[in-house]
This record gives C-alpha cells, structure tokens and sequence, in this order.
C-alpha cells in the first residue's frame, strides 16, 4: 500500500493508533522507520541481565527479537492501545512467546495495570506524541519503575518537526526544556537530552535528515 497517497489526517491517526489494513501498512512502515533511533533509545537504557523492561508501543512487535538480544534473560512486558498491532505482535514473536518472557496487552500509559516499582526500565519511542495527558503519563511511567529505574522518551525534536506538515494532525512535540521540565516534575530524580540524527526515509521513497531528542531519566 502507498501510504503517502494517504490524506494527512487518516495517517495521523493511523500511526496514533493503527487500524485495518492501511493499518497493517503502517505498522511495517513504523518498525522499520523506527528501527535505527529505538536502537540509540535501547542503547541509553543501560540494559542489565535479567532486567524487566516496559516498552509503550511495541507496533508490529517485529523490533522485540533485537531488544531481547541485548543482554541475557530480559523479561519483555509491551502495552500498545492498538488491538491490531497486538494480534500482529503476538502472531511475529510467537515463537518467542513461552519460551522468554514476553507479556503483550492492551493498555493506557495513562493508567497501567502494573504494581509499583516492578520494572527496571522503560521506554516509549515515537509515541509520545500522542498521549493525551504526558505528564500523567511519566508519573505512572515513575510509579512503575524501581529506584534507579531508568527511563527513555524518544521523539523528534521541534527543528525536525518544523518541516513536517502531517505534525499539524495531533502531534505534541516537546523541546529539550519542556521534556526535562516534564520528567523532574513526575518524580523522576534526573532527567538529561541527547541528540540523536539519522537519515531516514520518508513515507513517499525520498531520504531526508532527521533529529530526534532521547531523553533519559533516572527514578
């Protein structure tokens, strides 16, 4: 499917949350768009053997396999609002399912069904933008995680974004200051913003240069 024949607007909400089959379409665009920066997001959570990891908006699922590959017995537990992308996660890593610990669902990053403090790391990689309530969102993201937990948003940054006419339909972008000043105000005891810049492919075939913020916070 050619998703830059697609209006705006249906591809905002589809990448918000996909549905159908142009959904199925979004959902591959998305892994491997997003394949290069949740490497550098993977890479600045400091992964430990055994760690329990929280990802918000695990898509297709079809990026799990290479983040459980990075250190020794993870314990993988993803929310995603997308009950499509769920089935498609579910059906890509079922081999794994069973075998490592995996725990796929439906759920709001607003309000998640988890105890506290029982994750070591969290992350939450180009979906941010469409959280209706951020900072209730990182307070739970906080709630969740242990002491010294760590904690990765990537999203791209407001220079990037100033080029991009479909951020008009229901994208929130946050600067370097707002991102940090977000994370300190829902209990996070530090917050610091790397820039991380890729050459990406853009929905239409052509290649463009991009930026993103990966911000790194410290329960």
């Amino acid at each position: 499917m050619d998703l830059s024949k697609l209006d705006l607007a249906v591809l905002a909400r589809q990448l918000a949350k996909p549905e159908g089959e142009v959904g199925l379409a979004v959902g591959d665009y998305m892994s491997e768009h997003n394949a290069a920066v949740s490497a550098a997001a993977w890479k600045r959570l400091g992964l430990a053997p055994r760690d329990r990891v929280l990802e918000v908006g695990f898509g297709n699922g079809k990026l799990i396999p290479a983040l459980l590959a990075l250190a020794p017995d993870l314990a993988y537990t993803g929310i995603d609002i997308s009950e499509l992308m769920l089935a498609e996660a579910i059906g890509f890593c079922r081999a794994f399912i069973g075998t490592r610990k995996i725990d796929l669902r439906i759920a709001s990053v607003e309000a998640m069904p988890f105890a506290a403090g029982c994750f070591d790391r969290a992350l939450i990689v180009n979906t941010f933008y469409f959280v209706a309530h951020p900072e209730r969102a990182l307070g739970e993201l906080r709630r969740v995680l242990r002491p010294e937990g760590v904690l990765v948003v990537a999203g791209i940054t407001p220079e990037a974004a100033a080029s991009l006419s479909i951020v008009q339909h229901g994208f929130r972008i946050y600067d370097q200051p707002r991102l940090e000043e977000m994370l300190k105000r829902a209990g996070f005891r530090s917050a610091d913003v790397e820039v991380y810049r890729e050459t990406t492919q853009r929905i239409d075939g052509g290649h463009h240069e991009r930026s993103y913020h990966l911000a790194r916070a410290v329960a």
